[in-house]
């Protein structure tokens, strides 16, 4: 049932709910057609559909049809209608807020094995700010994160390193915090690489996300071919067949590397655990032969 609700504070809305009921009358409680049952039959657990179907409840109260709630690749909830959401559930409860900026809710259970994990995502300095290095201390640290990793957060991101509790007042209920983006960039594939007497190598030709490790190889590979070729033949002659040779390659290594960072980046549990059944479905003779397709060098 709802527990608890908040109206207007800075323009939002914010229900929870125990979930004391059992499974169907949670689904008594709504109309078929407004909730995605084929996403209920995917979760197998008895708990985590309560959950859900608290949620769909939830949404219902706040009148949040399917219509207007999408999630996107990595599982974080959107709305249609300029508004921002955030959604949480832990064993007997659930909560959904909503406000006009953006928003991040999370529910945890104290348990103390939190402190076992407790180094990944609490630095020094927070530890300071804490003082008391209790259970409930440290679960109330990573809910603070947890929320604001749902507001701000970014695909990666590090509790530890980018997220930096700055201020906390003895209750938690006043921090300040820090959000640091470290970004990653790659280059999309450009059309030449060279123009008249300048040509581009490594990074400045195809700079690569590090998900493969290849960014370095790449830009030896580049000066190995370059170099061969200027010892044989005029610069332009030399710079268009380093190009005709290289690129292709380069171009590859570009996309799959992006490929495999965006993957590896998924944090919906569904779509986690698709992505790992065909990661490990993959054939070894495959996985030789793109081995072989990156590490090869080209013959001169």
């Amino acid at each position: 049932m709802p527990i608890s609700n908040h109206y207007n504070f800075i323009s939002s809305n914010q229900l929870l709910w125990k979930l004391s009921e059992t499974e169907t009358e949670l689904k008594n409680l709504l109309n078929p057609s407004t909730y995605p049952n084929s996403r209920l039959n995917l979760i197998k657990s008895s708990n985590q559909r309560k959950q859900f179907l608290g949620v769909q409840n939830l949404l219902k109260l706040l009148k949040i049809n399917s219509d207007t709630l999408f999630y996107d690749n990595n599982g974080k909830p959107h709305l249609s209608n300029n508004k921002f959401i955030s959604i949480s559930h832990s064993f007997d409860y659930c909560g959904v807020i909503i406000l006009d900026t953006k928003v991040g809710i999370d529910i945890e259970k104290i348990r103390p094995k939190i402190l076992n994990i407790s180094k990944k995502f609490v630095s020094n300095s927070e530890l300071k700010l804490i003082k008391e290095y209790s259970v409930r201390n440290i679960t109330k640290v990573w809910t603070i994160k947890e929320a604001v990793f749902k507001a701000f957060g970014y695909p990666g991101i590090d509790f530890k390193k980018n997220i930096i509790i700055e201020t906390l007042n003895k209750e938690f209920d006043k921090v300040r915090v820090k959000v640091f983006k470290n970004e990653i960039i790659d280059l999309k594939p450009i059309s030449t690489w060279y123009k008249n007497s300048v040509c581009l190598l490594g990074d400045a030709a195809h700079a690569i996300t590090p998900n493969m490790g290849q960014g370095a190889c790449q830009a030896i590979e580049d000066a190995y071919v370059i170099s061969h070729y200027l010892s044989r033949y005029p610069a332009n002659i030399a710079f268009s067949k380093y190009e005709q040779l290289r690129k292709s390659k380069a171009d590859m290594v570009v996309n799959l590397s992006w490929r495999f960072g965006y993957l590896s980046q998924i944090r919906n549990p569904f779509v986690t655990a698709v992505r790992n059944f065909f990661m490990r479905s993959i054939p070894n003779k495959y996985n030789i032969r793109q081995s072989e397709k990156l590490y090869r060098l080209p013959k001169l």
